[in-house]
């Protein structure tokens, strides 16, 4: 994924010939007067040339044609004299020129450098990003071809003396047992799974409105084992939003900003956007609420949940009921975790309590119906449930899942330590409201 420049060019356009000449000569302003003198000061390591002699001629002047038995071909500038183009038309300027030649330069860099797109989850609640790389042993089963290392130019294997590796900490960081040894990782999730791997460096390309932003040096692992394939499936790896030195957001912030946003659609058939950068210009009711430090959890996003509200009054945490008039719904038997569901068969509307939460620092975030109440399964096709359920323990930390946060643009402003709420979604559609 590295471009090189070669040091012989077979042809290089006018202007920028031009443009290395004028970068050449501006340092001196008595290279002009030099060549005038009659070429004083040249040497081995000097060209002395005459300005005159660097401006475009206005007349075409070819070379006499010799005789021979090869076929050959004139080449002219397209812009200049001898171009059978010229009638057409006034030729464009140095800066216009100047722009094709980046374009097709640039064109030529992504023939040279073929990215390769990956279908990836994103986590706030970890750091290291992956993806499944060839030879993958145990891995599960993805959409897209395995990432071959061997098939990238600016891929580099990262050793245990690296400070990147030192980075990870004892709970990502395989033993090392010298400097010189490949830093291996292994992360581990809530639901069984473990990806093991070499920790690596390569140019990560991130799509923006105009055309792919590259990260070079982008920190990341290479996962060659999949233990128990857990809650994945077809996906091709994931991206960490932690707080530590290896997640995306955290390489990022020289480019971007510190933070990033998103938007999760209410519905299946919508779409939603994640965001890297500061938090720009938030919607107008979006309110923050401080982060919580916690030294246990140093890599984790914390806020302080201070009430719920159920239909416009305060209740405890958990609500131990939230559907209006509950009796007028007839009760289902409970899906999984979720314990307190309802059959709405025979009722063409319901009733839905507003519910929102309340957060320190006076934020208050109503939550979307979707929100609220979740659809599992398809056998029971009007049985809905609950969306929240408790963590099965006494500890007073709770998590604002993904189900709450439908429709919500969430910006993690880092820089200011705060997390905010905002309204983002229109018709199940979410609005990207932070510029990239």
């Amino acid at each position: 994924m590295a471009f090189s420049v070669p040091r012989r060019a077979t042809c290089l356009p006018v202007a920028v010939v031009l443009a290395v000449a004028a970068a050449l000569a501006s340092p001196f302003g008595h290279l002009g007067a030099l060549a005038v003198e009659g070429g004083a000061g040249a040497s081995d390591d000097w060209h002395v040339v005459s300005v005159s002699s660097m401006r475009p001629s206005a007349v075409c002047r070819t070379a006499a044609e010799e005789a021979s038995n090869t076929s050959a071909l004139k080449v002219v500038h397209r812009h200049g004299p001898c171009s059978p183009l010229r009638s057409r038309g006034a030729a464009p300027s140095p800066v216009e020129i100047l722009h094709r030649d980046r374009d097709r330069a640039t064109s030529i860099h992504r023939k040279i450098i073929a990215k390769k797109d990956f279908a990836v989850e994103f986590d706030t609640g970890s750091d290291l990003s992956w993806v499944q790389c060839k030879p993958c042993h145990h891995c599960f089963e993805q959409k897209d071809p395995l990432f071959d290392p061997s098939k990238s130019s600016t891929y580099s294997a990262l050793p245990c003396g690296a400070r990147e590796c030192r980075d990870l900490g004892d709970d990502l960081r395989r033993t090392c047992s010298s400097p010189g040894d490949a830093c291996r990782f292994e992360v581990s999730y809530a639901d069984g799974s473990v990806t093991v791997g070499d920790l690596a460096r390569d140019t990560l390309s991130l799509p923006t409105a105009a055309e792919p932003d590259a990260i070079p040096g982008f920190v990341f692992g290479c996962g060659h084992e999949h233990d128990n394939t857990g809650s994945f499936g077809k996906e091709d790896g994931l991206i960490g939003l932690g707080r530590k030195s290896v997640s995306l957001s955290s390489q990022a912030a020289s480019r971007y900003g510190r933070g990033f946003s998103y938007c999760l659609p209410s519905l299946s058939s919508g779409a939603g956007y994640l965001s890297l950068g500061g938090p720009g210009e938030p919607p107008a009711n979006a309110r923050f609420t401080p982060m919580v430090p916690n030294r246990d959890l140093p890599s984790e996003y914390f806020v302080r949940l201070v009430g719920v509200r159920v239909a416009g009054e305060t209740v405890k945490i958990p609500p131990a009921s939230m559907l209006a008039q509950p009796h007028r719904y007839r009760r289902a038997p409970g899906l999984s975790f979720l314990d307190t569901c309802y059959n709405f068969t025979g009722h063409a509307a319901v009733r839905v309590p507003a519910v929102a939460l309340v957060f320190a620092g006076g934020a208050t975030v109503d939550l979307d119906v979707s929100g609220v109440l979740v659809k599992l399964g398809s056998d029971e096709p009007d049985v809905w449930c609950l969306g929240f359920t408790s963590t099965g323990d006494d500890t007073p930390v709770g998590i604002l899942g993904n189900t709450q946060q439908k429709t919500l643009a969430v910006v993690y402003d880092l820089a200011n330590r705060r997390i905010g709420f905002g309204a983002a979604a229109r018709e199940n559609f979410c609005r990207h409201f932070i510029p990239t």
